[in-house]
């Protein structure tokens, strides 16, 4: 008679295993989905930033024109907020004498911005048949998510304003899965206009 003994698992062992193997792959699966979704709200954010700070950094630098008047003609407006006589506006003509010729009348010297719906939009409208063009999309400039834009101007005076104070508020398309909130990010500048002459 010989001693034959079986070599393998038994059914037990298998089982465990198996329970072993899918609890290893549930907490692998978890993590995996947290990683992805840390990475969509950093990726959110990020586009977010961007699309703020690069429609911040358009409407300043214009705004930082306004009044350019090298000849110093009188009567020269650098800003006009819509609707005029307000303070606090969701658009304005900026007025620059860039080419120097003591008039308004190149392309590129009076542009109007303006915050309308979700996006900030800019147009020349001295350009024949100019549309408003889209400087960036997913700006609801709703900073506390009540449901009420605020506005993205905010002038120190109605009619003759030294400082422009500009915030864009970008909200992302989507609600968190997991707070349930929408991602926002503001971005605020202060602008000294030029004096005048």
């Amino acid at each position: 008679m010989s001693d034959r003994r079986e070599s393998g698992f038994s059914l037990v062992e298998g089982l465990v295993a198996l329970a072993l193997l899918a609890v290893s792959m549930a907490i692998l699966g978890s993590i995996l989905v947290g990683s992805m979704r840390a990475n969509r709200i950093q990726r959110t954010q990020a586009e977010l930033q961007e699309s703020a700070r690069m429609a911040m950094s358009i409407i300043t630098q214009s705004l930082r024109t306004a009044g350019w008047n090298p000849r110093q003609v009188s009567g020269f407006t650098k800003l006009t907020p819509t609707p005029s006589g307000t303070t606090a506006v969701d658009q304005v003509t900026i007025n620059a004498d860039l080419n120097g010729d003591g008039t308004l009348n190149g392309t590129d010297e009076v542009i109007d911005i303006r915050h309308a719906s979700d996006r900030i939009e800019w147009r020349r409208p001295l350009v024949t048949g100019a549309n408003f063009e889209t400087l960036a999309v997913d700006i609801t400039n709703d900073e506390n998510g009540d449901g009420t834009a605020e506005p993205m101007f905010t002038l120190s005076s109605a009619t003759a304003p030294r400082t422009v104070v500009v915030q864009i508020t970008a909200q992302s398309q989507m609600r968190d899965l997991q707070s349930g909130e929408f991602q926002r990010y503001v971005v605020r500048s202060t602008v000294d206009l030029r004096s005048a002459p």
